[in-house]
């Protein structure tokens, strides 16, 4: 076994590999949000009288934009918290202690794990 094909994301760059499930994902995002975003728009624009409309749009949208720099930090913190747990894990079973040891040791202990 070479030291690539432990790499997890291997499988997605594979050009034999399609991640079937990633790309149902997303045509599901993208179908949902083309059709959710048009209508919120179209009601709360229409909802008020043409003196509010543009009022109206603009808050939509910034609450579009906030919505989504929300989502990204959560989204974000997960998977930087669920990364950093994984790496103690791995440490740990390396017999490193992470308070003891510094980053670039730790770095270098595990490229020595994926060459050998």
């Amino acid at each position: 076994m070479k030291p690539y094909d432990k790499d997890p994301m291997r499988d997605y760059t594979s050009p034999r590999k399609v991640p079937v499930a990633l790309i149902a994902g997303l045509v599901v995002t993208g179908v949902g949000a083309g059709l959710f975003i048009p209508s919120v728009t179209t009601a709360g624009v229409t909802a008020l009288d043409p003196s509010r409309a543009s009022l109206a749009g603009g808050l939509i949208y910034m609450f579009q934009i906030a919505g989504g720099a929300l989502g990204l930090g959560i989204t974000t913190a997960i998977f930087t918290i669920t990364s950093e747990n994984e790496l103690a894990q791995q440490a740990t079973a390396a017999g490193a202690n992470l308070t003891e040891i510094g980053g670039m040791e730790l770095v270098a202990m595990f490229s020595a794990e994926v060459v050998a």
